[in-house]
Parts: structure tokens; sequence; C-alpha cells
């Protein structure tokens, strides 16, 4: 008999400026309920992201559908020019990520699966005054993978499993330019607004998974996701220049290109059953954040994005 399970849970976070807001965990009701200890469950179609070697587990068709609410706020206090102390806030955003998980379990011990995640993104945008607006005003990146994945019972204590991963990604930056007085014209001075715009289509990775269950109350769970190596291209603009058509041209345009390294994670957890109704899990998350320090932006038309700058 096939089930169809079709969940939309709902969670408001606060994120700072940290790698930790650029990883979404929000994948499947119950693994979010368990506050992401699932490693060692991973008995729902949600395994195709926690540990696709739990599929196993699973009896016939599972679909899911799930939705998550994201709120995130920050905040900044410091100065600009002045002794004064000025706090800033982050403004409204709200982000859905979304996930899609269909699975089928075979009576041979075979199971397949296939995933629609965003492992990653999420952004900040601050208002148009605040102290940092010359190094970001809007940051913005989204990041969609596609999972299909296959697992096996080996034995009736391990399974295995193996997948891979296709990603595509946008990613938008958006900050200030100080823009000098032209004396000579009048020109009292300003800030620019500078927008990088860039896409990638074509990032791969894979992923692998294992569950051990040495007796029916413990199971011991493993799984692994590669790093993603994006290669995004656009454009940049810039607007409110002034009106100096040789001196515009030397503000950041045209063609852009930026690599970025999503981090490979590797996650180990334990789950043990007490009583019928009582379940202890217990994960622990591995992040190579040391692939992703910085988003340099390179331009096909060298420019002076400074020039003008007090």
């Amino acid at each position: 008999m096939k089930k169809i399970y079709t969940l939309i849970s709902v969670l408001t976070i606060s994120t700072q400026l940290f790698a930790g807001g650029f990883q979404i965990n929000e994948h499947g009701a119950r693994a979010m309920g368990m506050g992401g200890a699932f490693t060692a469950v991973a008995n729902d179609a949600s395994a195709i992201y926690w540990n696709p070697a739990g599929l196993t587990q699973i009896t016939g068709t599972q679909l899911m559908l799930g939705t998550t609410l994201i709120a995130p706020m920050s905040s900044f206090e410091g100065s600009e020019f002045s002794a004064t102390t000025k706090k800033y806030d982050t403004e409204s955003q709200t982000f859905f990520p979304t996930h899609f998980f269909a699975a089928h379990a075979f009576n041979n011990g075979l199971a397949v699966g296939i995933g629609f995640t965003s492992p990653f993104g999420l952004g900040v945008k601050w208002s148009d005054t605040w102290a940092g607006r010359f190094l970001a005003l809007d940051t913005e990146l989204k990041v969609f993978t596609i999972s299909p994945v296959v697992a096996y019972k080996i034995s009736e204590e391990l399974s295995l499993s193996a997948g891979l991963i296709y990603s595509w990604a946008d990613v938008t930056i958006k900050q200030k330019l100080p823009i000098a007085p032209i004396e000579l014209l009048g020109y009292p001075g300003g800030e620019s607004l500078v927008t990088l715009d860039g896409k990638d289509n074509s990032a791969f990775g894979y992923c692998f998974g294992a569950m051990y269950k040495p007796m029916p109350e413990l199971s011991i769970g493993a799984s692994f996701h590669s790093q993603l190596k994006y290669n995004f291209s656009g454009k940049a603009t810039s607007t409110n220049l002034p009106p100096v058509p040789q001196l515009n041209a030397l503000y950041p345009h045209g063609d852009i290109s930026a690599d970025l390294t999503a981090p490979y994670n590797l996650a180990v957890g334990v789950a043990y059953r007490v009583v019928p109704k009582l379940l202890l899990s217990v994960d622990f998350q591995f992040v190579g954040w040391s692939s992703y320090d910085t988003l340099k932006v390179d331009f096909a038309v060298p420019t002076v994005p400074d020039i003008g700058s007090p």
C-alpha cells in the first residue's frame, strides 16, 4: 500500500552574520522536531537528505513535501564618522526554503529515492543609512539541489547508500560606494548603488550513507555530503552616478564572475530506544567551513570602484 505524506513545517529563527546562518537544515518535520538528531534514525523519506541508508527501513512508497518559514534578524551597534554610537537593525525579510522527497523500498533490500532541497542560502538586508553600507547593503544567496540516491540492506544489521547531487544557485550582492564632490560642476557628492547579480547552473557532488543496527534498540548512522563548487557569472551595474560619463565608466559595470565552494558535511549519530515510546538520539555534525571564506568577484572590464572615497 502506498503512503503519501504532506508535511508543512513552520519555524522562525534569528541568525547573525556568521557561517552557520548560511546552512539550512530544515528538511522534514520529524527531523526538525528532533533538533536535527536524525542521522541514526532516518526512518522516513527525508532520509534522502539526512542519511539515505535509512531508506531501507521504509515500506512501499513515501512522498514528502514541506516548507519552512525563516525570518532572519540581525543588529549592529557602532559609530560611523563620529563618537556617537547608533544601533542598526536589518530589514524584515521572510524566506520559504522548500523540500520534496520521493522514496520507494523494494522487497529485496533495495531502496531508491530522489530529493529536492535548499541546503544553503538566505540573505540579509540593511537600511540605506547603516554604517556598513559601503561593505554590504543587501546580500542574498539561493542554492537548490536535486539528489537521486540508492540504498541497499547488505544484512539485517547494515545498510549502505550512495547518491549524486546536482545543484544550481543564484546570488545577489548590493553595496554603496561613496562619490566625492566635484566643485567645478557644483556636484555635492553622494553615494552610488552597486548591484552584482550572478548564477551557476552546473554544480555537481555526491553523498554516502551508512546505517548499522547491532540490536533492535540501537542504531548508528553516518552520512557525508561533498563540496559543491559554483562558478557564478553575471552582470554588475552602478546607479546614481555623477554627471561625468568619463568617471562613470570607472565604477563597477559589465560582466562579472565569482567562485564559491559550499562546504562538505559529515554527520554521525547514535539512537537508542529505551522503551517503546522513548527514543534518545544524538548527532555530531562537522561542516568544512574553511572552503567558504570569501566571495571574490572578478570584473571582465577593469574598474576603480573606490574613486572619490573620503
